[in-house]
């Protein structure tokens, strides 16, 4: 499973940061907790019994029905904490950069 997720994933991945930072309307992590779509497809076709998930987790990772994806950067890896930071920092300036120097109607 993992092995065939993997060229999804960085496809996925790759997809989006080829997108002008104004067109992406996700960011990198929300791509990995997506991918929990392919552990969680395993564990259901094996009747693994999904826990009790609060209401908030449902409807904000409604595929992550065994609380498997990461909450934050530091999840995945904790040194990647600093760069998903700096990279949303990054697009964030970049988009306000941008609309600084449009003029104003």
């Amino acid at each position: 499973m993992a092995q065939a997720a993997r060229p999804i994933v960085v496809c996925e991945l790759e997809a989006l940061l080829s997108l002008d930072p104004e067109q992406q309307r996700t960011n990198p992590l929300s791509v990995l907790r997506e991918a929990v779509r392919f552990p969680a497809a395993l564990l259901l076709e094996n009747a693994v019994p999904t826990p009790v998930r609060s209401s908030f987790d449902a409807r904000i990772l409604p595929l992550d029905v065994y609380g498997l994806g990461p909450a934050n950067w530091a999840d995945v890896d904790p040194s990647l904490s600093e760069p998903g930071l700096i990279w949303g920092a990054w697009k964030a300036k970049t988009i306000l950069d941008r609309h600084r120097a449009e003029p104003r109607k």
